[in-house]
């Protein structure tokens, strides 16, 4: 998905939420649809034929903006900054950066903490303290996925130069077999059968030059 569609549509999980939120007749439905958002989450997964334990979302897919939709709804309906499910907004934060790029990361987390401050009608020192988390603990994530990602290309680089020195070492184990099992006992062949004929002795001379010549090359090697 492209990152503008999918900014997009974590933009619209999160106003969608907040719309679920601000309307009375819609609120005490909120951890009915928080729970069948889940179901639809794991039914995604399964569907992509995913392992049970694999719960991170697939990157730049809708998997992210199931989970962000679900977990905003349950915080924002119990408690919003108080909720004792508050926890799962840094479970979310997690989520965000290993599912999307960092624009969108970070998009999405000021969306949130627009999304929390709209949904509280006084926000305290405490409160605003736990809101300054969202980003604080974003940018951490971000950065060890920085370095994460450093040093797995890192790693990937050690392995195709090892993979490269394996394939020069078995080129040359081919050549030096092909020179020494193949080629130079035929020169040697040729050069015995036309050795006492006048007329081939050119010949003899110059297949005598090439068969020296795989001698010094094997000799480097």
């Amino acid at each position: 998905m492209p990152n503008w569609k999918h900014t997009l549509a974590l933009f619209a999980a999160i106003t969608l939420a907040y719309l679920w939120l601000s309307i009375d007749l819609l609120r005490p439905y909120s951890l009915q649809i928080f729970a069948l958002t889940i179901a639809v989450f794991f039914i995604s997964k399964r569907m992509s034929r995913a392992k049970l334990w694999h719960i991170v979302p697939e990157h730049a897919t809708l998997e992210i903006t199931l989970l962000t939709f679900a977990f905003l709804l349950l915080i924002g309906a119990t408690g919003n900054l108080a909720s004792p499910f508050f926890f799962l907004s840094y479970v979310h934060l997690f989520f965000l950066v290993l599912a999307t790029r960092p624009a969108t990361a970070i998009f999405t987390t000021i969306a949130v903490a627009l999304f929390h401050f709209g949904l509280d009608n006084s926000i305290v020192v405490t409160s605003l303290q736990t809101l300054l988390s969202l980003p604080m603990l974003l940018f951490i994530f971000l950065f060890a996925k920085a370095q994460y990602d450093e040093a797995s290309t890192s790693k990937a680089i050690i392995a195709d130069e090892a993979d490269n020195l394996v394939r020069i070492e078995a080129n040359k184990q081919s050549l030096e077999q092909f020179l020494t099992s193949f080629l130079q006992p035929r020169i040697q062949t040729l050069t015995e059968l036309i050795a006492n004929s006048a007329t081939t002795r050119e010949l003899s001379t110059q297949l005598s030059l090439i068969n020296s010549e795989i001698e010094k090359l094997l000799r480097k090697e």
